[in-house]
């Protein structure tokens, strides 16, 4: 099926040629752009195409402001789907897999003395490459237990090389502002109220949304890993050491890392709305 070029004038990241999903709306046909890549657990919107296969145009975040197009969706709700610019076309986005590593009070009790996640990358990450990175928090506030300097969550982050399997105990790890094990550490490098001063990067969302641009150069002036990164490590706890008995209740709730381009302004804006309609 052929269109006119000018269908895609509502989108500037949409050209001739590009995959994408065509809606006819009262002004016209309307383009969505391919988005980013899509991963177990996402919600995301699906459609059937004129063959009868069902498609997604990826996950495209959503902010304040937005123009977007409302579907209704099969149980009678209403999903926004975002035609406009996509921050990430440039910058291709590395699939990963997340590991919780998170340590429960002994004995289990349901409650936490950190949240940790060990994320391994799809490739290997040179690092001198341009890499940028999104983390999204989900706040809990608890000042239990003994010096709780971070009651909303301190993030740590550290970079591991394949041989370390993505145990913060084993193989190759650079630890920007010293390992979050040790009985005595430094202070993290946000905190997601925003008392800690943000060392890289920016904190948007409420302090919630966490984007470093360039973020295997950025860390300098506290280093570098000089070695290739495999595995993106995310710390969250909220007192000085790990030694004493604490609460945590803040965590990761999803994290896009792209490589080998720019990101365009909005890629740290609100996070997405989507449909009730579940990746499996």
């Amino acid at each position: 099926m052929t269109f006119d070029e000018e269908i895609f004038d509502n989108n500037p990241d949409v050209i001739a040629g590009d995959r994408c999903i065509l809606f006819k709306t009262k002004g016209g046909w309307a383009a969505l752009p391919k988005g980013f890549n899509i991963g177990v657990g996402d919600t995301i919107v699906v459609h059937k195409d004129i063959s009868g296969e069902w498609i997604t145009h990826g996950n495209n975040r959503i902010g304040i402001g937005d123009k977007v197009i409302v579907v209704p969706t099969r149980d009678g709700d209403l999903a926004a789907l975002n035609p406009g610019t996509n921050p990430w076309r440039d910058c291709p986005i590395v699939p990963k897999t997340t590991h919780p590593k998170g340590e429960m009070h002994d004995p289990p009790d349901d409650t936490w003395q950190h949240h940790s996640y060990s994320i391994e990358l799809s490739r290997a990450l040179d690092p001198f490459e341009i890499v940028n990175v999104r983390f999204d928090f989900t706040k809990g506030f608890d000042n239990r237990g003994f010096q709780p300097w971070y009651p909303w969550g301190g993030v740590w982050l550290g970079l591991g090389a394949e041989d370390s399997n993505g145990d913060p105990f084993d193989g190759t790890w650079y630890w920007p502002v010293g390992n979050p094990y040790m009985v005595i550490r430094g202070q993290p490098m946000i905190s997601l109220d925003g008392s800690t001063i943000c060392m890289i990067g920016e904190q948007t969302n409420d302090y919630q949304t966490w984007c470093i641009k360039n973020f295997l150069q950025g860390l300098y002036p506290f280093g570098r890993a000089e070695w290739d990164v495999k595995w993106i490590h995310v710390h969250i706890s909220q007192q000085s050491t790990l030694y004493w008995k604490n609460y945590t209740l803040s965590d990761l709730d999803h994290a896009s890392v792209c490589a080998g381009g720019e990101v365009r302004d909005g890629w740290c804006d609100e996070a997405s709305s989507y449909s009730r309609a579940t990746l499996e």
